[in-house]
């Protein structure tokens, strides 16, 4: 299946939370059992390249065995690491040895050198910024945790498009009810939404969309949602649909919704 973008539309809709507008955790210096995602990176502040969307590279300090467990965009690994206040010292690296184009080797490496000479950390609410002696810094930034509690096509709803931020867990139990025999999972939403996105109603079976990826700055999340619909040469049922999908994000911070449709063509 060819994929081919005819049609891109980015939105941008600031859900407001109210007075839970920022997360709970205000422990800024914790950086060990969080899932830590590369923002950006070069050898100075002025001069940081980001990481492309379709990219991702993440970073664990795993405090239960004492592991950095570090995802590349090409490759990985797992070392040993100490942290003596702002310093990190990291074992041996051994990588997998996966082959990648030359722009995904690229930042390997450059991950690879900074965390192998490794001068300091600093936090700053949701960010990790990594400095090495020699080869730059890299910035990460506090993976946005995310479970997708249902999901259908929705045969029989007829809905307008619709995304909605469900605060309670009787938020959350009185609109499942409306699109699902399901029962509702007891959630905490103490530190966490469930985020309701409905498709609305489409003329065939040939739309879906999904989360590419989940952005945070200090103040707000970005979900980028991809819709995406049968282009050439696709068989399709002539059937009403209506995609929709219930989301548990940990964050209570202010949501920004950012939209593109793809237009998939089939062999």
């Amino acid at each position: 299946m060819k994929i081919k973008i005819s049609v891109i539309v980015t939105i941008l809709i600031l859900i407001l939370n109210g007075c839970n507008s920022l997360d709970n955790n205000k422990d800024d210096t914790k950086i060990e059992n969080i899932i830590w995602k590369l923002k950006r990176y070069g050898l100075t502040n002025e001069s940081l390249d980001s990481i492309p969307n379709n990219i991702t590279s993440t970073l664990l300090f795993n405090k239960i065995n004492e592991k950095i467990e570090v995802k590349m965009p090409c490759n990985s690994f797992k070392s040993s690491y100490t942290i003596t206040e702002n310093k990190i010292n990291i074992g041996s690296i051994a990588t997998t040895e996966i082959s990648c184009s030359k722009e995904l080797e690229n930042i390997d490496s450059f991950i690879i050198n900074n965390l192998e000479n490794i001068q300091r950390f600093e936090t700053n609410n949701s960010n990790l910024y990594l400095y090495s002696t020699k080869f730059g810094m890299l910035e990460y930034s506090k993976k946005v945790e995310k479970k997708i509690l249902t999901e259908a096509n929705g045969f029989n709803l007829t809905n307008n498009k619709n995304i909605e931020v469900l605060k309670s867990q009787n938020e959350y139990s009185e609109k499942l009810l409306e699109y699902s025999t399901k029962t509702a999972e007891v959630l905490d939403f103490t530190q966490a939404n469930v985020i309701l996105i409905d498709a609305g109603e489409r003329p065939n079976s040939g739309y879906s969309f999904s989360i590419k990826d989940i952005s945070q700055n200090t103040k707000s999340v970005t979900l980028n949602i991809v819709y995406e619909k049968s282009g050439k040469n696709c068989t399709t049922n002539t059937v009403i649909s209506n995609p929709y999908k219930f989301i548990w994000i940990k964050s209570k911070k202010e949501l920004l919704i950012s939209e593109k449709i793809e237009i998939k063509d089939c062999n």
